[in-house]
């Protein structure tokens, strides 16, 4: 199995090819190439592109295409949400969202 076709198989919402090209070469991987074998999937590059695809899932629209309605529920973004940040802090990343800014002082 290549990894595309791996990262395609988290879910079964169509995810657009353009999306998952986009966001293998950013991890520097071949789009048509790399076979998702257990060293590949084991790795950070590969786990990146789990996160990324998790997140893009959090964000989709709702689309119906060829008569099937693919829908997400609030819960369920937020689910998928959890599990591409689970996935980057399990390699040390932390996402944005996630520092931690305040304000001290009298004025604001």
């Amino acid at each position: 199995m290549k990894v595309s076709e791996a990262l395609r198989a988290i879910s079964n919402y169509p995810i657009p090819s353009t999306v998952i090209l986009n966001i293998m070469e950013g991890e520097g991987m071949d789009f048509g190439g790399d076979e998702a074998d257990l060293g590949t999937r084991q790795g950070a590059a590969f786990k990146r592109c789990t996160a990324a695809v998790y997140l893009f899932l959090s964000k989709a629209p709702n689309v119906t295409q060829g008569g099937i309605s693919y829908t997400f529920t609030e819960n369920e973004r937020k689910r998928f949400a959890q599990i591409a940040s689970s996935i980057k802090n399990e390699l040390g990343e932390q996402n944005e969202a996630e520092i931690e800014v305040g304000y001290f002082g009298e004025d604001f």
